[in-house]
């Protein structure tokens, strides 16, 4: 049999149906995200991404000692549809970047449930505050329901502290073809030449996952300081994105971190030895 597909333009996504998605009758209907905040401490600070969600979170303790936890949880292998009955393999990943001996653990878990009844267990990682800047992954194989009228749900659950963030995927069953969200193609144009530094200095003090920072910006050059373990850092800039070496008293790295476009804030990542990405997430505003 010939395969057979429709495609509609909608809202910018494509939906197509075809004879080998027929069997697909969990269909991802919602996506909810909600947040439960700690109530001991100083709540987090959770930045959003597809398949991921990172925590920052500091505060003060009894001791006057200021405390950091940072860590990225994701996941993978969420389905847009399912065929009843059918497995599926799913995988988490811990990220934690900095833990201060503050003596609370990291996590990620996914759940596989259905509204109104059971819950099941699926993979979980975690990271230990004795730790300190570590990453760790489980994966799973998980099993749809063959039918049934109440929503399944798989929900990705991130804890840091006593902070929680969860995202909750739901299902619902309906005969006929699931529907498949695809991005349109686009057409790609050709990248403008980079600048020879960003528009935006990064002169200034900036709060960040490793502490306080100072940075100063001459050209196309950027060097500074920052708190955790006496670190230094410096580095060359191409249009927004700056990438260098860090130093501290314990170790070295290098870095990469791209600068937002109103300049109050950067997003990026840090290695270790010759890497620039291997060690965890490093972010910071101003």
């Amino acid at each position: 049999m010939g395969l057979r597909i429709v495609a509609f333009a909608l809202a910018g996504l494509w939906v197509i149906q075809s004879p080998s998605l027929f069997a697909q009758n969990w269909s991802l209907v919602e996506t909810r995200r909600t947040v439960k905040p700690d109530r001991s401490h100083t709540p987090a600070e959770w930045r959003l991404g597809e398949h991921s969600v990172a925590a920052l979170k500091q505060w003060v303790d009894n001791d006057r000692r200021r405390q950091t936890i940072a860590a990225t949880c994701s996941w993978q292998g969420i389905p847009g549809g399912i065929a009843p009955g059918a497995s599926f393999a799913v995988s988490v990943k811990i990220d934690q970047s900095q833990n201060t001996q503050t003596g609370y653990d990291t996590w990620v878990k996914l759940y596989p449930g259905e509204e109104g009844g059971n819950e099941g267990d699926g993979p979980s990682a975690s990271a230990s505050w004795r730790e300190g800047a570590v990453a760790h992954t489980d994966k799973a194989t998980l099993r749809a329901p063959r039918g049934g009228s109440q929503r399944y749900y798989i929900r990705a659950q991130c804890k840091v502290a006593g902070d929680y963030h969860e995202t909750i995927f739901y299902y619902r069953f309906a005969p006929g073809a699931a529907q498949v969200q695809v991005p349109p193609v686009a057409t790609p144009t050709p990248p403008a030449a980079p600048a020879a530094a960003s528009a935006v200095s990064w002169t200034g003090d900036w709060s960040t996952n490793f502490g306080a920072m100072q940075l100063t910006q001459r050209g196309s050059h950027v060097s500074g300081a920052y708190d955790y373990r006496g670190g230094r850092l410096e580095g060359e800039l191409v249009a927004n994105v700056l990438r260098g070496r860090w130093t501290q008293d314990n170790a070295s790295g290098h870095f990469v971190f791209q600068l937002s476009a109103d300049g109050r804030r950067f997003d990026g990542r840090w290695g270790r030895g010759t890497a620039d990405s291997d060690g965890g997430v490093w972010q910071g505003s101003r």
